[in-house]
Parts: structure tokens; sequence; C-alpha cells
């Protein structure tokens, strides 16, 4: 669940991102110890 304001403020930047060829989405508000260590060990 989101709330507005991130509803909002993704809505803006997806907009945004759009004049540029990007389409970004929402894919999961989950992401697991391990895998924010490995993104940040990058």
């Amino acid at each position: 669940m989101l709330l507005q304001n991130t509803i909002t403020a993704f809505e803006e930047l997806r907009a945004e991102a759009g004049h540029y060829g990007f389409a970004p989405k929402i894919e999961s508000g989950y992401r697991s110890f391990e895998r924010q260590l490995a993104i940040w060990n990058v």
C-alpha cells in the first residue's frame, strides 16, 4: 500500500521521465537485506 503523497510524487516522476523515453513502474516495495546489501556493494 502506498501513501497518497508517494503516489503523487511517483506520478510526477513518471510523467517527467516519459518526456525522456522512460516508463518507470512500481514492481515491489519489499527488498531483502541481502538484496539491499548487494545493491549497495556494487
